[in-house]
């Protein structure tokens, strides 16, 4: 296990953040007979004082949910959730007055804010539904409650390429969270090298693999496995087979 350094930086110091290698074997879990969660980070009945989040970055789960099972109507607040789903179908319903079916693809982005109530069912009677399910902190409290959408079948994305997905200011396809973080898709092919974007505002990133290989400096990731590091010191990685990736850009 790796023990990040405090993250609030001191004036005048230059903290070295080490790298975060969240390997699947070793994530939390919760199960039940509808209900297999696997916890990156402290979630739930899972606590790991050495995996409290990454940087903004304090939850990713990977949910696989039993036919016509789910999440009955329940509350957030302060939190931006982003969710993910690999296949199966996913129905959501908020206070809002938000209803939608969320499809394999598809990208769904609430903010909790000064509060939301709402639930997730699997949408099917005979599959069952896999998604992973993100949470980031938000830059302010008691922000008004949000919701939006997007789905992957746009020409905006390409195999072999980082495509955004969200980000602050939203705009050219992509949604707006309230927190200086970008969140990109990566679907790549065995043996594509994918050198990193630099930006100036993000020095630290975390890797999600969803589905494939990689290599990421001398670490090789798996579906599920998750890395945090500085895009200073890991530039790029090389897929070792087809593979499906969630990049996070993190201050």
């Amino acid at each position: 296990m790796v023990k990040l350094l405090n993250q609030e930086a001191q004036p005048g110091i230059t903290q070295a953040i080490p790298m975060m290698i969240i390997k699947a074997s070793s994530r939390g879990e919760t199960k039940t007979e509808w209900l297999d969660s696997k916890h990156s980070f402290s979630f739930a009945e899972y606590y790991n004082p050495d995996r409290m989040g990454y940087r903004s970055l304090r939850v990713v789960n990977e949910d696989r949910v039993g036919p016509s099972r789910g999440f009955p109507n329940h509350p957030h607040s302060d939190m931006e959730i982003l969710t993910y789903v690999i296949s199966g179908k996913l129905a959501h319903k908020d206070s809002m007055g938000n209803g939608s079916v969320i499809e394999p693809g598809d990208f769904q982005l609430m903010t909790a804010g000064e509060g939301i109530i709402h639930s997730e069912f699997n949408a099917s009677e005979d599959d069952e539904c896999h998604f992973y399910q993100i949470w980031i902190k938000p830059q302010a409290k008691d922000l008004k409650p949000g919701y939006q959408q997007r789905s992957t079948k746009t020409p905006a994305f390409k195999t072999n390429s980082l495509t955004p997905i969200v980000t602050p200011t939203g705009g050219d396809d992509t949604m707006s969270i309230n927190q200086n973080a970008e969140v990109t898709l990566g679907v790549f092919e065995k043996d594509e090298v994918v050198v990193f974007p630099q930006k100036q505002d993000y020095p630290y990133g975390f890797l999600q693999i969803l589905e494939g290989k990689v290599k990421l400096a001398e670490h090789l990731l798996e579906a599920g496995d998750g890395a945090g590091f500085e895009f200073a010191k890991v530039e790029r990685i090389t897929a070792v087979e087809d593979c499906r990736l969630l990049l996070f850009y993190l201050t």
